[in-house]
């Protein structure tokens, strides 16, 4: 267990061992309450008579004197507002117990405090310097005023007495009585009085110093409580010469320092873990538990004193101090419900998670003089936690998980030190039996316990961790080497599939014809660029006749490869009637006949015109199925020419339309795919028929050539490609 705190907690191992080895001496001379009555005379002060210098503060919880509803001072005017007597202050026998009234701020000694000096009036042996609930009821209730008085014999020198925390929810005052002469104010703690509207209780510790000549020496405590269910002066006090009292209260403070600051460092550490790591909610919520202990240590052990030592926000520090005491219980229950992922029902963790909440609402918006009557409420919001946690437990162990079984272990004697800590201060609290507080040790090991739970729950992730980053580099190496191999085989593919394209590239551009001169009385312009290796389109042109010329187009549906594949379809077919003699419209009927009844399956469609020139008798044939309108250019106008039938592999019972033409020797023919008008800009804009049909213009007005057009259509897409096969066909006649 140390091996995994040095790993996650290495900066605090030193500072957790002081703050046990601190925690040992802290709080262990409390004073807890006792029926059994004491007799002052069997309390030894030889020590004290025999010894000049205490090397050693004593702790004064018995031999008192108990002089039940009394107070040794009256104010000589009330209507004055209520104001502490300055320490210091003080009352001489031989001036009648009179004082300077500027000094001590017109209070006076009443008559029955002049006979609890002189030692006149009766008293009873008090059974515990810590509760009135230890007095007989008739004698003295839970609510009202008191004073005790010790009666000492000192050397001559210099002394101090020092009390860890006064009276819960009381107010009071200190004196020293010298010889039975001189009466000295060593601290005064909120404001005495005899009703609840005039008292004013305050939370402070006691640290005061006082010089004697030696001799009798008496202590006086006045008490006075009316704000909480039992009258108690808590802590006892400390006597000790001044430089050992000096030493005990910085002794105090650092301890108390030291422990809420171990748990804060702790309980921050945890918060910061749990921002990188929020999926962990244990460690959210253990964060939040151990700075709210850590401000509960705070409020108790009254280090705020330190740097603001005239509070006087009784009402709210006493609230605070019972609501980090109800919500403490909240925050561990969250903690273990996702720290051993719960599996109790949803009501029994409602139930035990709302009744602390229910109980901090009540301390929220009642008087401290009621809500104080009700500890024991509070208090079983622990013993419920308790019995949750070990539910939880229980539950838990069932798993057959060796890891959760040894993280369970762990919580269960760290849980067991803790518990028998608390039970054992709650049992003292009650009068149960005497012996020493171990509240600060079972504190400290519960969040010693803890945060070695955690580094263990969290040193089993990270193993976890560290194996699969192990795992997944060599999964990395072994996936590098498998894409490698991959991309070899991929590579070979595709090499081997653009041999295949660029084979395919070189057949279909050989199907294309190489245009020679058939006859000086025309000349055909022709262009082809497939959008990839392998295009749609298609074009032939042949010499049926002695001065008749037969060209036929198509553009099949879709791009590469698959469109290429239908083109040879086509072609193979369309090879089998371009010599028939028949005219175009029968020709494409027929050629419709034949794809439909041998490729229907595909669902393959394409466009194409047929077009018959004869040069003798100057007469244009054409039929078009389904193709984009075609130009012709005659009298200085362009015409278009549209289609004549629905685009192939549709239907096989179509008849296509046969058109005619006359032309002359100024006459041009402009055919082409839908390619060469459907390309786009950067802008998104289509360069369009319009364009094409006036570019064809200038061709044919002799500002243009047909060479020009595929410049002309890369600088209008520039930089893009362009996004379909292009091809054309520009027929001009001459004499």
């Amino acid at each position: 267990m140390i091996q995994l705190l040095s790993k996650f907690y290495k900066n605090h191992t030193i500072l957790i061992l002081v703050g046990y080895a601190l925690c040992l001496s802290t709080n262990c001379k409390y004073i807890s309450p006792t029926k059994a009555p004491i007799n002052p005379e069997k309390y030894d002060y030889n020590f004290i008579r025999n010894n000049s210098i205490l090397t050693e503060p004593i702790e004064l919880h018995k031999g008192w004197k108990f002089f039940p509803k009394s107070m040794l001072f009256e104010k000589f005017d009330e209507t004055v507002d209520l104001r502490e007597l300055n320490e210091g202050c003080e009352y001489f026998l031989n001036l009648n117990w009179q004082s300077d009234e500027k000094l001590c701020n017109n209070h006076f000694i009443s008559e029955k405090g002049n006979q609890i000096l002189l030692g006149d009036e009766k008293y009873f042996e008090a059974t515990s310097f810590h509760n009135w609930e230890t007095v007989d009821p008739s004698i003295q209730g839970n609510i009202g005023t008191a004073v005790y008085r010790i009666d000492l014999i000192l050397p001559k020198g210099e002394y101090g007495i020092f009390q860890e925390n006064w009276a819960l929810s009381s107010s009071g005052r200190i004196w020293v009585l010298e010889n039975q002469k001189k009466l000295k104010l060593l601290s005064s703690i909120g404001y005495p009085s005899n009703s609840k509207d005039t008292t004013r209780p305050m939370w402070k510790g006691v640290s005061s110093n006082f010089e004697t000549q030696g001799g009798n020496v008496s202590l006086i405590v006045e008490v006075a409580n009316f704000h909480h269910r039992s009258g108690y002066l808590g802590y006892a006090i400390s006597l000790g010469t001044k430089s050992i009292i000096q030493k005990k209260t910085l002794l105090y403070h650092q301890e108390q320092m030291l422990l809420c600051g171990f748990i804060s460092m702790v309980g921050l550490y945890s918060f910061i873990l749990f921002f990188f790591r929020t999926k962990q909610k244990e460690l959210l919520w253990f964060s939040l538990l151990c700075l709210a202990i850590s401000f509960r240590v705070a409020l108790v052990s009254r280090i705020y004193q330190l740097y603001f030592p005239n509070s006087e926000s009784f009402e709210i520090l006493l609230k605070l101090e019972y609501l980090s005491f109800t919500l403490t219980p909240i925050l561990f229950l969250l903690f273990i419900r996702y720290l051993l992922h719960g599996h109790s029902s949803k009501p029994a963790f409602i139930f035990v998670i709302f009744y602390p909440i229910a109980i901090s609402f009540f301390i929220l918006f009642t008087d401290t003089s009621v809500f104080s009557r009700y500890l024991l409420a509070a208090i079983f919001s622990i013993f419920f936690s308790i019995a949750y946690a070990i539910y939880e437990m229980i539950l838990k162990w069932r798993i057959q998980d060796s890891e959760i079984q040894t993280v369970i272990k762990t919580l269960a004697l760290v849980f067991f030190l803790f518990s028998a800590a608390v039970v054992n201060d709650v049992l003292i609290s009650f009068g149960i039996y005497q012996w020493y507080e171990l509240s600060g040790i079972g504190l400290v090991i519960f969040i010693f316990g803890q945060a070695v739970m955690i580094a263990k729950i969290n040193s089993n992730s990270w193993n976890k961790t560290d194996k699969l980053n192990l795992d997944i580099l060599q999964m990395n190496k072994d996936l590098d080497r498998m894409i490698a191999d991959r991309t070899q085989i991929l590579q070979k593919t595709i090499d081997a599939r653009n041999n295949d394209l660029l084979l395919a590239k070189q057949i279909q551009t050989n199907l294309m014809p190489q245009l020679k001169s058939f006859s000086e009385r025309i000349q055909f312009h022709t262009y082809y660029e497939p959008m990839d290796e392998v295009g749609g389109d298609l074009y032939d042109v042949n010499q049926i006749g002695v001065n008749t010329f037969r060209i036929f187009l198509a553009d099949a549906t879709g791009h590469g490869v698959q469109a290429g594949l239908i083109t040879m379809l086509v072609k193979s077919e369309y090879e089998n009637l371009k010599f028939y003699a028949d005219p175009p419209n029968s020709i494409l009927g027929e050629l419709n006949k034949r794809y439909i009844s041998k490729y229907k399956y595909l669902n393959r469609f394409f466009t194409c015109i047929l077009v018959d020139i004869d040069l003798d008798n100057q007469i244009i044939k054409m039929a078009s199925a389904g193709h984009p309108s075609q130009y012709f250019y005659d009298s200085h106008v362009v015409k278009e020419l549209d289609y004549t039938g629905p685009l192939m592999g549709f239907n096989q019972n179509v008849n296509y339309t046969l058109r005619e033409i006359s032309f002359n020797k100024q006459s041009s023919l402009f055919l082409f795919t839908d390619g060469l008008f459907e390309q786009f800009n950067s802008n998104d804009e289509i360069l369009g028929e319009d364009r094409i049909a006036e570019f064809f213009l200038n061709i044919c007005l002799g500002k243009r050539s047909y060479e020009e057009l595929p410049n002309y259509i890369s600088e209008w897409i520039h930089p893009m490609k362009i996004k379909d096969d292009i091809c054309f066909i520009g027929i001009n006649f001459k004499d």
